[in-house]
């Protein structure tokens, strides 16, 4: 399907290495200098806690003698009699101040070093968990919306057999560790869920994967449950716009083959204007490249085609994909539904939100007082809103 790309697929593909290489060299270097910067760290509180361990050894030490001295005082003011006579009543005060002051500072010691050896294991167990995972780059949202079009399962039963009938289906959603599961929906070709659930994301080629079941009851989930269908879902297919590539030059580009094209048909340039009124083929943003991707879609496919920054769906917009998506069976044939020839497919919304990002979302709710369309032949207006934040347009078709 894109004979016309091998060779400068290849030429990418050969800066795409030298390019991860490098990196690979530089991330070698750092991990480098961040070990000599924590063995250094860990030197520095062993230090610490050797320094510690010989102040309070010190203070201990300090402490004894002090009250021996006190001990000696106190036995020569007892052997005085003179002292003895005079001063009766001072004594057991001066022997309670001197205990105290003998006390005192070593409790203040003991407080002062449990504090700083606590800090001192805190910030361990902080740099092992740190070193021990990874930190996401970001999370993923993912709604499911609901199904079309599903195919007869195989029901079982202890005395009829097995018999064809409607499907009780429900969603499983995993993204490494983590995994969701929606309600049972009652039998039905068409369930719907709008469950919506967050996952982490470790690096862009993790792949979100939905499974439709079929379960057996109504009411609990079973191992040997039957798999209708999934859905393998790139996060690069969310991050990255549709039919848009970067060229070697740093440019932009975008390439739009029909949804109904035949087998071997060459993907065509999209063309577009730039910030100079100039129709041209390469783009200085990905988003430009995007709109011009929009643009000779909607031209080739009309309102059939699958667009970057316009759609039917309830979202739209950057890092969002909201379509309908062809179950996969578990030989890679799709599914074919019910309805004899169609696919079965499931209609996801997937949201990616980056760590070095932030996200403006606009609702539109209503819109009133609509005019009438000026022609004679139709009672209602078709409605398009445009939204235009700096040079990002976004055109969802009400």
């Amino acid at each position: 399907d894109a004979a016309d790309f091998v060779e400068t697929a290849l030429l990418d593909l050969k800066k795409f290495c030298f390019r991860n290489m490098k990196a690979k060299l530089q991330v070698r270097t750092l991990s480098k200098r961040c070990e000599a910067s924590c063995e250094l760290r860990r030197e520095g509180k062993a230090r610490k806690r050797a320094e510690l361990d010989l102040k309070h050894d010190g203070h201990g030490a300090n402490g004894n003698g002090d009250a021996g001295g006190g001990e000696e005082e106190v036995r020569s003011s007892k052997s005085d009699p003179d002292f003895h006579s005079q001063a009766s009543t001072h004594s057991s005060l001066d022997r309670m101040r001197q205990a105290e002051a003998v006390r005192k500072p070593k409790e203040m010691v003991e407080v002062v070093e449990r504090t700083e050896s606590e800090e001192l294991d805190e910030e361990d167990e902080e740099e092992d968990d740190d070193e021990g995972e990874e930190q996401p780059i970001g999370k993923v949202e993912v709604t499911i919306i609901s199904a079309k079009n599903l195919p007869q399962v195989i029901w079982t039963t202890g005395k009829d057999g097995e018999f064809l009938g409607l499907p009780q289906a429900y969603c499983v959603c995993a993204l490494g560790k983590s995994v969701f599961a929606t309600k049972i929906h009652k039998k039905g070709w068409n369930p719907k869920w709008d469950f919506t659930c967050s996952m982490d994301v470790q690096t862009v080629w993790n792949v979100v994967t939905v499974r439709v079941m079929h379960s057996k009851s109504t009411t609990s989930k079973h191992r040997d449950d039957y798999t209708i269908g999934t859905v393998n879902l790139p996060i690069g297919s969310v991050v990255n716009w549709r039919g848009v590539s970067k060229g070697l030059d740093g440019t932009w580009r975008a390439f739009h083959k029909p949804a109904t094209a035949s087998r071997g048909e060459e993907y065509k340039c999209c063309k577009g204007k730039d910030r100079h009124g100039t129709l041209v083929d390469s783009f200085e943003t990905a988003e430009a490249a995007a709109v011009a991707y929009d643009g000779q879609a909607r031209a080739v496919e009309g309102d059939r085609a699958a667009f970057n920054m316009a759609g039917e769906g309830d979202m739209i917009g950057f890092h969002v994909k909201e379509e309908p998506f062809k179950l996969g069976g578990e030989d890679g044939v799709d599914v074919i539904g019910v309805q004899a020839g169609v696919n079965s497919a499931i209609k996801l919304r997937i949201k990616y939100f980056s760590r070095n990002m932030t996200y403006l979302e606009l609702h539109l709710e209503r819109c009133a007082a609509c005019p009438l369309a000026s022609s004679p032949c139709f009672s209602f207006s078709f409605l398009v809103c445009l939204a235009c934040f700096c040079p990002t347009l976004s055109n969802a078709r009400v």
